[in-house]
């Protein structure tokens, strides 16, 4: 049987001074992104996608909020917006994909082509 993946990704927008993290079990991740540009007056940008094994989805959705409460930003935000510059996403990123906790496993990856993708 073939591995299904969701994603996690963070996504940033012109307008909006916080990163957002979310999630989708959708197997194309663009599909998520590309909700959120109605009523918005700039384009989302994706900075980070992670591909995890779907049956994980929500096990590391979790433990990244978990990790980065302390930058959550509580007003209004929810558990998606985090006070965190793009920089910072950077530090994140080698943290949690490549000195990986044993809980993560192999395979979790990072997609980095799409770090450079724009919503139409």
């Amino acid at each position: 049987m073939e591995k299904l993946y969701g994603y996690i990704y963070v996504i940033t927008h012109n307008n909006e001074p916080h990163l957002k993290f979310g999630k989708t079990a959708s197997p194309n991740p663009l599909t998520r992104v590309y909700q959120y540009k109605t009523g918005a007056s700039a384009a989302w940008n994706i900075e980070l996608l992670i591909r995890v094994p779907i049956d994980k989805l929500d096990f590391h959705d979790n433990g990244i909020k978990r990790m980065l409460e302390e930058f959550n930003v509580k007003d209004g935000g929810g558990t998606e917006f985090y006070e965190m510059s793009v920089e910072g996403l950077s530090v994140f990123k080698s943290v949690f994909l490549y000195h990986k906790p044993p809980t993560i496993g192999p395979l979790v990856t990072y997609i980095p082509k799409f770090n450079c993708w724009k919503s139409p």
